[in-house]
């Protein structure tokens, strides 16, 4: 790391961003507290230090986070406007595929506003009217299944 590199991260650490810090016989970025729990000392002959980095919030992501108990396969409408899913290197139309395939437990569909619908739903749908009264149309995103062994 070079001295400006240095001088970046601990600039960043003064104007109150998050810092990591790595021990050079470990693998695992921490939190400084973990590292220094008081004032840092910053050490860089035995330990690596940069801002932590900024966490990108995907559909995927907070899909995953939603059923954390499923194995979740994002759907994409493709170049074709049909619904597919991938798998391998073959594209197929996603609800004919997804309710075959072992351990199908539903569809996820996004909420017009950009809200996760709170139910998976078993029956396919290019998309459908909420039941509401707003009747909000949402679109299938994603499909899960039972985690594999």
């Amino acid at each position: 790391m070079t001295t400006a590199e240095k001088i970046e991260v601990m600039q960043a650490y003064e104007s109150g961003k998050a810092i990591e810090c790595k021990p050079q016989r470990s693998s695992e970025w921490k939190d400084m507290s973990a590292c220094t729990p008081s004032a840092p000392v910053w050490n860089w002959e035995i330990c690596s230090y940069r801002i932590k980095p900024e966490v990108q919030e995907t559909l995927e992501g907070n899909i995953k986070a939603r059923w954390p108990q499923y194995e979740v396969v994002m759907l994409d409408f493709g170049g074709t406007g049909m619904l597919e899913i991938q798998s391998g290197t073959k594209k197929y139309n996603a609800h004919i595929v997804a309710q075959s395939m072992k351990g199908f437990q539903g569809y996820v569909y996004l909420e017009d506003n950009g809200d996760i619908d709170d139910d998976l739903c078993s029956r396919p749908a290019d998309m459908y009217f909420d039941n509401d009264l707003n009747s909000s149309i949402i679109t299938p995103v994603a499909a899960v299944f039972e985690k594999g062994e």
